[in-house]
């Protein structure tokens, strides 16, 4: 059975570069871009992209050979990742080892409040 990225995710990867087959994940399936989505949605696609990427890392555990699963993992983490700087970019970093190392500490600094501090934000 071939897996593509398509059927775990419809991330849209089809158009690949040969040097890099990540490369075109940088852009939402439909041709949007990362900025198109509220923090709602970004933060929801990322969750989804970091648990495929977490369940083909536990697939690759037992199925060290596949070639296809390897280059899938690489191709949901890369986007993964474009999908978490777009977030950190334009919200707030997601975890303490995202912050800058600039002081005051960004992560708990006054401008980034919890969650729960932030009334009637989503």
């Amino acid at each position: 059975m071939k897996i593509s990225v398509d059927e775990v995710l419809n991330c849209g990867c089809r158009n690949v570069a040969k040097e890099n087959k990540c490369r075109e994940n940088q852009s939402m399936p439909d041709g949007g871009n990362w900025s198109d989505l509220s923090k709602c949605e970004l933060l929801q696609r990322i969750n989804e992209l970091g648990f495929a990427a977490y369940d083909l890392q536990l697939f690759l555990d037992t199925h060290r050979d596949c070639k296809e699963a390897l280059e899938l993992y690489k191709s949901l983490s890369f986007t993964y990742r474009a999908a978490k700087n777009e977030y950190e970019a334009r919200f707030a970093p997601l975890n303490a080892m995202s912050s800058s190392d600039k002081t005051p500490f960004e992560w708990v600094s006054d401008n980034l409040a919890w969650p729960w501090q932030k009334e009637g934000e989503v």
